[in-house]
């Protein structure tokens, strides 16, 4: 038997990185929710290490969608936050793994998107030990719950004038296009009087001659329904040009100059979603309308009436007796005036002009 060898191994210590653990259920944001914490359950280990002198959090958000910035404290137990791009940084003490866990817990999520349909979010952890070694990245998904928002309109202007006598009125695509937050197509608009609706002056009317709509004016009330004829609706862009063809009208030839209306716009879309517009006010200007001089033989209206005979040497004849007069605009006139176009005796002829027996004007 040999004699017994003493050999000596030195072994060297190798700093192990630390790692993070992170609960693989997604957190679930639903829309409009208050901000929420992304991450719980959080477990932090280093098999040769108990405190930490960094942790950095990375999100992918979507800031043009309306994501708002990860919300987290401004320092957290001697730890001081900075922000880098889309990572924020705490540094500048060594903190426990329970530290770690309770800081993260406190880093929340919130998005003012109205569309959040199949959408997701991802937020990236790593830690470093107070060797500096930083651990591998793990990722923390969030869920986005949708809530069908209703259509509405955008763009346009709020306010347009319709002036007495327009064969083409006011466009109902002034006040805006139709837009859905997610896309939805739409099925029905219904334009509402709010006030000022004049039953037998103001209509709406349509020219639209695609065939994917019907439409529907309730004199009653002044309501105007345009309905998809397809079932699965029309998206906004043709719905937006159908709405284009369909108008505001008052076929008065004497409206009140200055007073308006005022109309809503109800939007539902294929999901049976409704939205109500805004108030959109049309405001009518009157047109001054020449007076006219008509007579009236059998019950019709003649612009020309052949006058009395005037036979020479005998008693004056009235002109025109049966020539009526108006304005559309009012019942007062400031002249009148009465000429001799053609007559064989222009140098002895005489206008005269008399009320109730007593001449009043000769010419």
């Amino acid at each position: 038997i040999s004699p017994v060898s003493e050999i000596t191994v030195n072994v060297a210590d190798v700093n192990d990185a630390p790692e993070v653990r992170l609960s693989p259920v997604p957190t679930v944001y639903t829309q409009d929710q208050d901000a929420v914490s992304i991450f719980s359950n959080v477990s932090l280990t280093d098999i040769d290490d108990t405190r930490f002198s960094e942790v950095k959090v990375t999100a992918t958000l979507d800031t043009a969608a309306g994501d708002l910035a990860l919300m987290a404290p401004d320092q957290s137990v001697g730890m001081t936050k900075a922000v880098d791009g889309d990572s924020i940084i705490y540094s500048g003490a060594n903190i426990t793994a329970a530290n770690v866990s309770a800081l993260l817990n406190n880093i929340k999520f919130q998005t003012t998107s109205n569309n959040l349909v199949g959408e997701t979010r991802s937020v990236q952890v790593t830690v470093k030990d107070d060797g500096g070694l930083e651990s591998a990245s793990v990722s923390k998904n969030i869920t986005l719950i949708d809530i069908n928002d209703a259509p509405g309109l955008t763009g346009g202007v709020s306010a347009a004038t319709f002036t007495e006598g327009s064969a083409t009125g006011v466009s109902m695509g002034t006040f805006g296009s139709i837009l859905d937050p997610e896309g939805d197509n739409i099925s029905k608009a219904v334009i509402l009087f709010e006030s000022g609706y004049k039953l037998g002056q103001d209509i709406i009317v349509s020219s639209d001659t695609t065939g994917t709509i019907s439409t529907e004016f309730d004199e009653a009330t002044g309501a105007f329904t345009i309905e998809a004829l397809s079932a699965s609706g029309l998206n906004s862009a043709d719905f937006n040009a159908v709405l284009a063809n369909v108008a505001f009208k008052n076929t008065s030839n004497n409206p009140q100059n200055g007073s308006t209306r005022e109309l809503v716009f109800e939007l539902t879309d294929v999901s049976g979603q409704p939205g109500l517009s805004s108030v959109k006010t049309i405001t009518l200007a009157a047109v001054n309308d020449n007076p006219e001089v008509f007579a009236l033989v059998a019950g019709i209206e003649e612009a020309t009436l052949a006058g009395a005979k005037f036979v020479s040497g005998a008693n004056a004849v009235r002109v025109a007796p049966s020539i009526s007069v108006r304005d559309l605009d009012g019942n007062e006139f400031q002249f009148a005036q009465v000429s001799v176009r053609s007559s064989t005796t222009s140098d002895t002829a005489t206008l005269s002009l008399s009320a109730n027996g007593e001449q009043l004007k000769t010419a």
